[in-house]
């Protein structure tokens, strides 16, 4: 982490699979950039383009936890970025019609990496809009489908598959 990076007052910390090579499993932690550590903390690798959007910073990382190198963040604008391949460029796959707000809670699917959910903080959110899932993660342009059928307008931070 730099001094220059924007990054929410409790940033987001996550935790990846074992790869090779590290203590344990990885540690993700958000800024306005993503990094990556194989050995417990102790040396973040910066993980993402440096910023990822401007100022904007990460509200929430997910990890696959088959393959450390399917990677998603939110940021506070509501914009979705993510990555399958590892490289540490990741690219905008906000779902279309997803509300301007901070990305509460991101998760993917234990068993399939393809899935994906991302949930929305706030309200005043149009009805169902709340949460978002795609069963095509690894897409070049993955399609998001608004899912929070029956949940009423509050925000939505916790997640579990």
């Amino acid at each position: 982490m730099t001094l220059t990076d924007a990054v929410q007052f409790y940033a987001p910390l996550e935790l990846g699979p074992p790869v090779v090579g590290s203590l344990g499993n990885t540690v993700y932690f958000g800024t306005d950039r993503l990094y990556r550590s194989i050995n417990k903390g102790d040396t973040m690798v910066l993980a993402s383009q440096a910023p990822i959007n401007g100022a904007q910073t990460i509200t929430a990382i997910a990890i696959s936890p088959q393959d450390d190198n399917y990677r998603v963040v939110g940021l506070a604008n509501g914009q979705v970025w993510g990555a399958t391949s590892g490289l540490p460029t990741l690219v905008n796959i906000t779902p279309v019609g997803a509300p301007a707000r901070a990305v509460g809670k991101l998760i993917f699917d234990p068993t399939n990496k393809d899935v994906a959910y991302v949930s929305y903080d706030g309200q005043g959110i149009t009805a169902n809009q709340h949460i978002w899932k795609t069963t095509n993660f690894s897409a070049v342009t993955p399609a998001w489908t608004a899912t929070a059928n029956g949940i009423p307008d509050v925000p939505v931070n916790a997640l579990a598959v």
